[in-house]
């Protein structure tokens, strides 16, 4: 989701033409009326109909007015529209080749865990802790546990320092970097059970944003804040070709993934971020400061996970206080279509944002 704020064409050049014209015209009627002032020995009646003349020049003067307005009207007309299709071509350039760039990098990790998936060796280990499980036999402390862990660590990077999972057909997770996570039933499998099925069935799958299952700062853990963990996962397949089990590669949102985010901001007010299904923010705002400021965000609180994509049906940056009831507030324009329709899109008619700034917006 890629949005920028509203800002109005550049008329300053059209609007001094129009002051400059309209001077012009006002001019010359006053210097048309001075003279037929001065003409105090009606020489020019006796030559002309004056109340004519002066008939003419106001119906003129009232014609050139006509036109001015209508040229001013065309001009600003064009130039929105210019400036509107600038800001189309922008945002969807924009948001295609952010869209691009997170694809491509979401593809070389589902390659790589793809491959792990048919790692021989994973698959034994695999093939052992099934075994153990199976038998109601003691993971925690058990040979095939610590192979596994032995494995990750030798693959190193992400795996050291995030984690993995391997989950047993059932959703329990047999092995784990965490000695808490062994015999429970996995996350992935409670938020997004959709996406456990499907790698079950062979796909490997991206799984975007979701509440970690361990806290990942003190002050998050002390008040009960969700904070975004995700992950990519791919089935484990023995030597006869079946689906024996699930294994995943923990990823932080907050690392190469949020740079290739921030790839898409536009100036200094424009934004690219993730919306979840349910209409909340996935990934991290640029504007947490404000949203902190304005009560949106508690201190040290982050925006993903618990900011909601909702109009507050008035600009909240300017108050100060109580914003009110924000679970009422329903899902903004951009939200809404999103989450019902799946639609990639492009909005510049504009719309508020969860901040109550009018902004234009492109999705996918």
């Amino acid at each position: 989701m890629l949005e920028s704020p509203i800002h109005s064409p550049d008329i300053e050049a059209i609007v001094l033409i129009v002051v400059m014209g309209v001077v012009t015209i006002f001019i010359a009627a006053l210097l048309f009326n001075r003279v037929l002032n001065l003409d105090r020995g009606g020489r020019l009646e006796a030559h002309f109909n004056v109340t004519r003349i002066r008939r003419s020049a106001q119906i003129l003067v009232l014609v050139v007015v006509a036109v001015i307005s209508l040229v001013t009207y065309l001009l600003l007309d064009y130039n929105r529209n210019v400036a509107l299709k600038n800001a189309r071509d922008t945002l969807q350039t924009v948001r295609d080749s952010t869209a691009e760039g997170i694809e491509a990098w979401i593809g070389n990790r589902k390659v790589f865990v793809r491959g792990l998936g048919r790692n021989p060796r994973l698959v034994r280990i695999t093939e052992a802790l099934l075994q153990r499980y199976g038998r109601n036999q003691p993971l925690l402390g058990s040979r095939a546990l610590r192979e596994s862990r032995q494995f990750f660590s030798q693959e190193g990077g992400l795996f050291v320092s995030q984690g993995y999972f391997i989950i047993a057909p059932d959703a329990v997770s047999i092995a784990s970097r965490r000695d808490g996570n062994i015999g429970t039933l996995n996350l992935i499998a409670q938020a997004r059970p959709d996406l456990f099925s499907r790698v079950l069935a062979g796909e490997t799958l991206f799984v975007p944003p979701l509440a970690s299952d361990v806290p990942l700062t003190q002050r998050a853990a002390d008040r009960g804040w969700p904070e975004p963990t995700m992950f990519v996962a791919a089935p484990v397949i023995d030597g006869e070709g079946e689906v024996i089990a699930v294994v995943t590669q923990r990823l932080d949102p907050n690392g190469q993934f949020a740079k290739l985010l921030q790839v898409g901001r536009i100036g200094e007010s424009g934004e690219t971020y993730l919306v979840g299904r349910d209409g909340m923010m996935l990934s991290a705002s640029r504007f947490e400061n404000q949203l902190r400021r304005i009560g949106l965000l508690q201190p040290g609180q982050e925006s993903a996970l618990n900011v909601r994509l909702a109009d507050p049906r008035r600009a909240l940056l300017q108050e100060v206080g109580d914003i009110g009831a924000r679970d009422r507030w329903p899902l903004n324009a951009m939200a809404r279509r999103l989450t019902q329709t799946h639609r990639a899109m492009v909005d510049v008619a504009g719309y508020r944002d969860y901040r109550g700034v009018e902004v234009f917006g492109a999705w996918t």
